[in-house]
């Protein structure tokens, strides 16, 4: 027998008759333990009701002895906990419910209340530890901002901690060498190889790794920005406001038949280049270039340039520029540059929910500077073929609102299709060569 005396009022595990055991694991019992367990777990106490309902023969029997209640014929049972550790603990086994749960189940029971104080305590002790972290002043003030989500990226820290709290201490430590480095000056230099410096890693502080999500955070706080809308022009922004450059080479964009005035040092390229398309990285675009202003073609597609270039007559190809879909840094850059040299930018893209944000895009940033070119209802109806629009395509399309063609939208979902700018290739040729005929 066990005594009264000997019961953990706390839950844990003890030495508990087999003899109880086996009364506890009687048919009929289960969902009745379970149910107790449940609501036990919830008040993290001895406290309110449980309710069964369905009772089966074997469960009205068994419970019906255990309560001292005559339950045959009743589908339903009601008990509060306080009455059902009344029975234990008189009982001759003189058991409180706590050891009983843990018995039955094999194992402490952990109550949500003693769950959350546990989680409390661990969150407390990580924050000690990560202020322990700061070095200076200025990530002192990240950190503790962070910690207590008054600046962006608690969200991120929350994310990381659930998964691996040590290893995010490492990540919150290198962003404060980032900070305190940064806030004593930086040369000039490339964010790979400061991360190299950092880490060992060059690219840790990429935007998809977690050192680096902190990090853009960490950045935003060193340089006071409340707003930020993440994009790759925004953040070369503010990684050169501190010194660091981003990757200049792997953004470029496709162009031909583009002039610069004489003197530029871009010209030996460009008329090195001749007819032949040019990949412009951001590199050579860091810089003003005198851009001859004209006419600019401008197109979202790879696969349009190229058969535009391949058509245009050797003595006149036109001015011709692809982003190859989303525009990159380079992209922006170098359409800025035309725009501000007087070109008027002719932009035509993919009618679909995509194609259409890429040409808002433009439009909202060029203003007068920007045309549409086969980017509007009369050339949508040209295209014989498209694909079927997509649930979420027309949900797209319902919130959008073209500017330059009202009635774009409502033709596009009124006929159902997406259509690329690939169809529409043969106008398109024809219109830059209107004496040639060309193949349909």
């Amino acid at each position: 027998m066990i005594s009264r005396a000997a019961s953990d009022n706390q839950g844990g595990v003890r030495q508990v008759a087999s003899e109880f055991l086996d009364y506890l694991r009687q048919p009929g019992f289960k969902r009745f333990w379970d149910a107790v367990r449940a609501r036990y777990i919830s008040l993290g106490r001895v406290g309110g009701r449980i309710q069964l309902a369905d009772l089966t023969p074997t469960e009205q029997e068994t419970l019906g002895g255990f309560l001292g209640r005559d339950l045959a014929g009743h589908d339903r049972l009601q008990v509060s906990l306080a009455t059902v550790e009344a029975i234990l603990l008189a009982s001759r086994w003189q058991v409180d419910l706590a050891t009983c749960l843990a018995a039955y189940y094999g194992a402490a029971v952990n109550t949500r209340p003693a769950m959350t104080a546990a989680r409390e305590r661990a969150w407390e002790d990580f924050c000690t530890r990560a202020r322990a972290l700061a070095g200076q002043e200025v990530s002192r003030l990240w950190l503790e901002g962070l910690l207590n989500s008054q600046t962006a990226g608690y969200r991120t820290l929350i994310g990381l901690y659930q998964e691996d709290p040590e290893a995010t201490l490492g990540l919150l430590a290198g962003c404060c060498r980032a900070l305190e480095a940064i806030a004593r000056g930086l040369p000039n230099q490339p964010l790979p190889v400061f991360a190299a410096w950092l880490t060992g890693d060059p690219h840790a502080l990429d935007q998809d790794q977690p050192l680096g999500r902190l990090f853009w955070n960490a950045l935003l706080f060193y340089l006071g920005v409340k707003d930020a809308d993440g994009s790759a022009e925004q953040r070369r922004e503010f990684l050169r406001r501190v010194g660091l450059q981003d990757d200049d080479l792997s953004s470029n964009v496709l162009a031909a038949g583009l002039r610069v005035n004489a003197g530029d040092p871009l010209a030996p390229l460009l008329a090195a280049a001749g007819n032949n398309p040019l990949i412009l990285p951001l590199r050579y675009l860091n810089r003003p270039v005198a851009w001859e202003s004209g006419p600019v073609y401008v197109m979202e597609n790879p696969a349009v340039f190229s058969v535009l270039l391949a058509a245009a007559s050797p003595d006149r190809v036109p001015a011709l520029v692809c982003p190859a879909g989303q525009p990159s840094v380079a992209a922006w850059t170098l359409l800025d540059q035309l725009a501000v040299a007087g070109c008027r930018l002719y932009y035509s893209g993919d009618f679909d929910p995509e194609g259409l944000a890429i040409g808002l895009a433009c439009q909202r940033r060029y203003g007068a500077a920007f045309s549409p070119w086969f980017f509007d209802t009369a050339a949508y109806r040209l295209a014989t073929r498209g694909l079927p629009l997509t649930a979420r395509q027309r949900r797209q399309l319902a919130g959008m609102e073209i500017p330059w063609d009202q009635g774009l939208v409502p033709t596009i979902l009124d006929r159902g299709l997406a259509i690329y700018q690939e169809t529409l290739v043969s106008a398109m040729v024809n219109f830059m060569n209107p004496k040639e005929q060309q193949p349909a």
